[in-house]
């Protein structure tokens, strides 16, 4: 209880606790929904319906189309404004719960009308609109995507009706003939073709699914020449009553069966006598008799020609007057030479088959003797040498060969022109030319020989070849470079600018390229005023030239070089470089500034002064007056500078006069002198001294500034001063000293030396420099057959030909080394190189055949002899020993070593080697052995030893259930390595084919003879014999394994009765509860035990809260309250067991029951209220708030006072509510008692 006061007197209010009980209040949420809210669940959404389909179809989507709305008073309309131009669809709302499905179904007039072939997909906009109050309206877009799916509505067409190819009877087995093709407008598996025989035959199958058809079996022209087969076309999808009721079309492949062309022509010649060497005209050299055992046009002669080959062009066919007689004819004449012992030509004949036979024969031509000149490779030869080269230094070997025999090809050489200098030489023998005179490249830099080459016939038959030989002698540098000068004073103007071009000095060089390169450079020891350029020899200055304080003449050592190597040529010249005088310097007056005083009575002709000038140059003066002299009055010597009185002057109008005077030496002008002359009256006036003038100047130091460039000029231009410091010097090097060898040699070679083999370096020792030091080197003597060479600058002895110590078996050679010096002033010495030519086994041992043939049944016996090979070796000794070794095959053959006999070391086989090749070796006992080897074939002859042996062993296959009946499964092949019948196999099916598949017993290919069903059989396993044609047969046997492949016969996807299930759940439920059963149909399925269809839930805000079995069971998986999630939405997918599954969906709407598992709750724990005293019974003192989470429309809360006692004095009461609103509330109002 308080104290409060009223104006000036207090009052009391007491607090009253009052404890309130309530037992229900019904809550509701009042849901607007906003634009923001209403929106589709996904902007794109996907459906599929087949084609053909009748109206009123819905589409069946791939999720939940449409929008959830919280209010259940909002109404939601779809329609389609986009993308339905034939207008075929219509769009339908279909409320369940919080969600608003948009449904789309064809229209009841879109019958049939759908058509994939025609538009497969179709883009739909559907809008949605809702009105929230009169003048909010809500909408809202998404797209839909059609795709039509197909339905087997189309049968294959084959490209064309008929096909007709040509074969032939001898077409390899499984070769591929012809194509056929066909096309069906549908898709997948019902566009995927089957093709098939129509009738059964085992000489023919075609590839189900490419439609290629390959031969099976073996053709004959005789028994059949033409086939027929018509072939069907299925699809492999469903068929439709309407597909069936199709008439079939088929395809008509018809097979034409040539005839093989089984026998090649035979070619009979009849060789007549040999032909004579030169023969002229044509010649008939051989008749042919060709013919062929075929029949019709196979056993037609077509072409008879002469291949390509050596000579064969000399010859041609002329068809004889007799069928299948031709001539064998030469058109040109022949000589022995080009094959001393005849050659063969080959004429090959085809018949007119498809394709043609083709047989050749060997025609050897013989040719009587006749001779041919020697004859060189070619008409020019080329070859080069140094001149620096020694006498006898080699320059080219030389080679004719002659097409004769014996000593008709025997050749001699010998030089026919071109030598008249007699620089080269030629061994008649061996074909060297080599050097026989000193060579200069600046007098005969190219020598162009003729050689003859001669054979060795008798004199009336001898014949000869020529060539010429084009040999260059190559420059060594052996000239140095020469000025072309003819006047060693060059002239140059003072006072040029640095750089300018005063000369150009001019050489030239009598040797070749690089040798024949100048370069020039200044070789005075002080330096001069000039340079020059190192290549072009242009001279200029580097620094002004001054003709009055420099030198006046230079003189300049020019030194001009070579390219050349290994050492440089050089000259030098002396040229004196004259300064030239120009004229640079202006007149200097020895004395200015002249003043004084004239008489006025002096006569005319009186001397004033002499002024005079002087010029470095020396020029030529001249003088004149330049102004003050307007009337004449006065007048100067022009060369003189005397300055005389011209006039009278006793009446001049001043008394002073002044001039100017100037002197130039015609380029330059001087500086002025003013004379300033006053004019007295007076003779004898003392101004005058005495005389008519008296004139007095300032001198200059012209003069001696003159004097002392006199003096300097002199100096620097005194004779043999130090810039003309000159070392004469000499290009000539002094030849001292004379080569020295450094000792005898001896040495050992094989006669089998290589060709181009350096045996030795001959060195030598010359102190001198230069080219006198330089030696190069020759064979003088000692060498007969030109069997070696010294290399002419480093000495290398080379083997240039092949040696035999049968022949030669010591050389000694006598080696001359000469300097390079001046000729005249050349040094040389020689020496003795001693060659032991040493024995080689050169000789391999020949066999008596190249080729031995012998022939045995795989039957042999081991140790059993087959040939004997025999060989002779021309050396002696044991270079002569011949040892007999086998090269292959030595674990099944053996050879005698010495008696060469040959015999079987084990059993053979003809199986695994039906010829042997054995290469026999016959080698010598040398100490580096020679062997040569011969050819021994071994064939082995056929025993019926081997069963066929399939290839696998065991087949795996793997076939579609659903392939036709004819279609090839595999081809087994069972290989025998016997021969002819003995390899010949047949086959049979023996068990396991239980009358589903057919065997060809030639050919092993395998067939489908009855309708296979996976879901009845999955596996066959067949046996296959295979038998030989020996006596007695052989057999063998294998297994297939053939897995039928299951096929998709699952067309049809599960069914629910609705799209769109509601169930019921109380809330507080066990986990594991029951809320609901769902039930799909498989239209095409079978029950195997298991069932037809699995069910899963695979979204939805209930996702993981409920379950569902396999018999369509949804059950809780979680305790549910409703107060925290009133409802919930599941995603049910109902899938069968197809090879390829599918499903169908269901949307589940699950609603959660209330129970009163709650109890009211206040507002607030505690309330206050006020009420002042005397208040009048019924006032309100205060309201209490209380809520209740559960959910009945039949419960009201109730309200009542517990405590304290004096709560008798106030009751509480209840206003009435509405229970149509959402916020269902009830009030408590406490009203005072009296």
């Amino acid at each position: 209880m308080g104290l409060k006061w009223c104006g000036n007197r207090p009052y009391i209010i007491r607090y009253v606790v009052i404890v309130l009980i309530c037992v229900l209040e019904l809550t509701s949420t009042e849901a607007v929904t906003t634009a923001e809210e209403f929106h589709f669940t996904h902007n794109y959404y996907n459906a599929t319906i087949y084609e053909k389909a009748p109206g009123k179809t819905y589409l069946t989507p791939t999720r939940k189309m449409g929008i959830y709305v919280s209010d259940p008073t909002l109404e939601v309309k779809y329609r389609i404004f986009d993308g339905d131009k034939t207008n075929i669809f219509r769009a339908e709302e279909y409320r369940v719960g919080d969600f608003v499905f948009l449904r789309v179904r064809t229209h009841t007039s879109s019958h049939g009308v759908l058509n994939r072939e025609f538009q497969s997909h179709y883009h739909l906009k559907i809008k949605a609109v809702a009105q929230v109050e009169s003048s909010t309206t809500l909408t809202a877009t998404a797209d839909l995507i059609i795709t039509v799916a197909d339905r087997n509505d189309l049968r294959p067409l084959f490209d064309q009706e008929f096909y007709n190819v040509t074969v032939s009877e001898d077409a390899t087995l499984h070769s591929n003939i012809v194509k056929v093709t066909a096309f069906d407008g549908d898709i997948g598996i019902n566009s995927e073709i089957y093709y098939s025989f129509r009738q059964w035959t085992n000489t023919f199958a075609i590839h189900p699914t490419s439609g290629v058809i390959s031969l099976t079996g073996q053709l004959n022209y005789f028994q059949q020449k033409e086939y027929e087969l018509e072939i069907s076309a299925e699809d492999r999808g469903p068929k439709s009553s309407e597909t069936r009721s199709y008439k079939d079309r088929n395809a008509i492949v018809k097979i034409w069966v040539t005839q093989k062309n089984f026998f090649a022509p035979e070619i009979h010649v009849q060789r007549l006598s040999s032909f004579q060497e030169n023969e002229p005209g044509e010649t008939t050299y051989a008749v042919l008799n060709i013919i062929d055992k075929d029949i019709g046009q196979n056993g037609q002669i077509g072409n008879v020609r002469i291949l390509d080959g050596p000579y064969s062009e000399h010859f041609k066919i002329v068809q004889g007057p007799i069928k299948g007689d031709y001539d064998v004819v030469i058109m040109e004449s022949l000589e022995r030479e080009s094959l001393p012992h005849g050659f063969n030509v080959t004429v090959e004949a085809s018949d007119l088959g498809q394709p043609p036979k083709i047989s050749q024969s060997i025609i050897f031509v013989d040719i009587s003797a006749n001779d041919d000149p020697p004859l060189f490779s070619d008409d020019v030869l080329f070859a080069s040498v140094e001149e620096i080269a020694p006498i006898g230094t080699p320059v080219i070997y030389l080679h004719a060969k002659d097409k004769d025999v014996g000593r008709s090809a025997e050749i001699l050489y010998e030089i026919a022109s071109g030598n008249d200098n007699g620089l080269f030489r030629i061994n008649k023998n061996s074909g060297l030319i080599s050097t026989a005179s000193a060579l200069n490249t600046e007098i005969n830099d190219n020598v162009e020989l003729v050689v003859n080459a001669v054979d060795r016939a008798n004199m009336e038959a001898i014949r000869k070849g020529t060539v010429k030989v084009n040999i260059t002698v190559v420059d060594c540098n052996d000239n140095a470079p020469i000025f072309n000068i003819s006047d060693k004073n060059v002239y140059v103007d003072e006072n040029l600018p640095i750089g300018s071009e005063v000369y150009k000095v001019e050489a030239f060089d009598l040797d070749q390229g690089e040798n024949s390169r100048i370069s020039f450079s200044i070789a005075n020891q002080n330096s001069v005023p000039f340079e020059i350029d190192h290549f072009t020899g242009v001279m200029r200055t580097t620094q002004v030239l001054d003709y009055e304080s420099m030198k006046r003449v230079h003189r300049v050592k020019i030194s001009a070089s070579d390219w050349g190597s290994p050492f440089i040529r050089r000259s030098e010249i002396i040229l004196s470089m004259h300064v030239r005088n120009i004229n640079d310097n202006g007149p200097l007056f020895e004395k200015v500034d002249c003043s004084g005083y004239l008489s006025r009575e002096a006569p005319i002709g009186t001397e004033l002064v002499v002024i005079t000038a002087i010029d470095f140059d020396n020029d030529i003066i001249n003088y004149n007056i330049q102004s003050g002299n307007d009337d004449g009055c006065f007048e100067i010597g022009i060369t003189t500078g005397v300055l005389t009185l011209n006039c009278s002057i006793t009446e001049p109008e001043g008394s002073k006069r002044n001039l100017v005077i100037m002197a130039s030496d015609g380029v330059h002008d001087s500086e002025p002198v003013f004379v300033t002359l006053t004019l007295v009256n007076n003779k004898r006036n003392f101004q005058l001294s005495n005389s008519d003038a008296n004139i007095q100047c300032e001198p200059t130091n012209a003069t001696q500034e003159l004097t002392k460039q006199l003096q300097l000029s002199k100096q620097r231009n005194e004779a043999n001063s130090d810039d003309d410091l000159i070392f004469e010097t000499t290009t000539k090097v002094p030849n001292r000293h004379a080569p020295v060898f450094t000792g005898r040699i001896i040495f050992n070679v094989s006669e089998s030396v290589a060709i181009g083999t350096t045996l030795f370096t001959v060195s030598t020792i010359d102190p001198d420099h230069g080219y006198a030091g330089m030696v190069v080197y020759v064979i003088n003597d000692g060498d007969p057959y030109d069997q070696f060479k010294v290399n002419t600058t480093d000495g290398r002895l080379i083997v240039m030909a092949k040696l035999d110590r049968e022949l030669i078996p010591r050389y000694d050679i006598e080696i001359i080394a000469s300097d390079l010096a001046e000729v005249g002033s050349r040094k040389s010495a020689s020496t003795i190189v001693s060659i032991n030519v040493l024995d080689e086994n050169d000789n391999a041992p020949v066999f008596e055949k190249t080729s031995y043939d012998v022939s045995v049944s795989e039957g042999i016996l081991i140790n059993s002899t087959i040939k004997q090979v025999l060989a002779t070796d021309r050396d002696l000794n044991q270079n002569g020993k011949i040892t007999y070794s086998l090269l292959a095959h030595a674990d099944t053959f053996a050879v005698n070593k010495a008696s060469g006999f040959i015999t079987i070391k084990k059993l053979l086989d003809r199986e695994m080697v039906e010829v042997y090749y054995l290469p026999v070796k016959a080698a010598d006992n040398g100490s580096i052995p020679l062997a040569s080897t011969a050819t021994v074939t071994v064939t082995v002859l056929d025993v019926n030893d081997n069963i066929p042996r399939f290839i696998p062993e065991i087949y795996n296959v793997k076939i579609r259930e659903d392939l036709p009946i004819g279609t090839v499964v595999t081809t087994v092949t069972a290989e025998d390595q016997d021969k002819g019948e003995n390899g010949r196999v047949t086959y049979r099916l023996t068990y396991g084919s239980d009358d589903k598949f057919q065997i060809d017993e030639n050919t092993g290919v395998i067939r489908i003879t009855g309708k296979l069903d996976f879901e009845s059989r999955q596996i066959y396993n067949v046996s296959v014999h295979a038998e030989d044609g020996g006596d007695p047969a052989l057999m063998s046997a294998c297994v297939i394994n053939v897995e039928i492949i299951d096929v998709n016969e699952n067309l049809e996807p599960p069914v629910f009765s609705s799209f769109v299930e509601i169930g019921y759940v109380k809330e507080n439920l066990p986990v594991d509860s029951v809320v609901m059963y769902v039930s799909a149909s498989d239209p095409d399925g079978i029950d195997d035990g298991r069932g037809l269809v699995t069910y899963s839930i695979r979204d939805g805000s209930g996702l993981g809260r409920f379950s569902i079995d396999n018999n369509g069971t949804i059950r809780t998986k979680q305790v549910l309250d409703r107060e925290t999630t009133s409802h919930y939405w599941l995603t049910v997918y109902a899938q069968d067991r197809g090879l390829v599954p599918l499903h169908a969906r269901l949307e589940v709407f699950i609603n959660v029951i209330d129970v009163n598992d709650n109890v009211p709750q206040m507002q607030h724990p505690v309330y206050y209220m006020e009420i002042t005293e005397n208040s009048d019974e019924g006032t309100v003192v205060g309201q209490v708030t209380a809520t209740d989470k559960d959910e009945n429309p039949s419960q009201s809360l109730t309200y009542k006072i517990t405590k304290p006692r004096s709560s008798q004095q106030y009751k509480v009461g209840k206003q009435a509510t509405d229970k149509k609103k959402k916020n269902k509330k009830k009030k408590i109002i406490i009203i005072m008692k009296n």
